[in-house]
């Protein structure tokens, strides 16, 4: 059964996006190459920064190619989360261009355990 909204003054969040896009819609090449805008907040600059790097972790977009895991790299990035910036930013950081972040060591334990179980699980099936 449906139910409307309630009456109240509603929180402040963390996360939000604003998009003027949506699926179906057609990307092409004359597109400005920003098609949505994931706003973050939190106590502090390193605050809003952790923010949005976990929600990085969780967007997905389908169908296009996107610049998701290069925003990612650089909310962990040392000089951008100092603030310590300029319009050089990209070009004096990622001089050779951008070619994604090695696995951490737990990313690559998590990787191996789970290739393991998934080896085990289908080979006992195959049994």
């Amino acid at each position: 059964r449906f139910h409307p909204p309630g009456e109240g003054k509603l929180g402040k969040g963390e996360v939000r996006m604003d998009s003027g896009v949506r699926e179906g819609d057609e990307i092409s090449m004359f597109y400005d190459p920003m098609i949505a805008k994931l706003i973050t907040h939190g106590k502090d600059r390193n605050t809003a920064l952790d923010v949005h790097g976990e929600a990085l972790d969780r967007f997905h977009i389908e169908g296009i190619q996107d610049n998701i895991p290069f925003i990612a790299a650089v909310m962990d990035e040392k000089r951008f989360r100092s603030g310590n910036i300029t319009t050089a930013y990209i070009k004096d950081e990622f001089p050779d261009g951008f070619d994604g972040v090695p696995p951490t060591k737990t990313q690559e334990t998590q990787l191996i355990c789970t290739a393991a179980y998934v080896h085990g699980f289908l080979s006992r099936r195959a049994a």
